[in-house]
């Protein structure tokens, strides 16, 4: 009983780890595609 409710916990843990993972990922896409709309605006003027 004990190995399996650490077993699960142990992959919320993975699971939460895995969010915060994809959520710094896509704040980086983010500002990386924030900076290519204003390098073509700057182009474009």
């Amino acid at each position: 009983m004990v190995r399996e409710r650490g077993r699960s916990h142990y992959q919320l843990s993975n699971i939460k780890r895995k969010k915060e993972e994809n959520y710094q990922l896509s704040t980086v896409n983010c500002q990386l595609s924030t900076i290519d709309c204003q390098l073509s605006t700057g182009f474009c003027t």
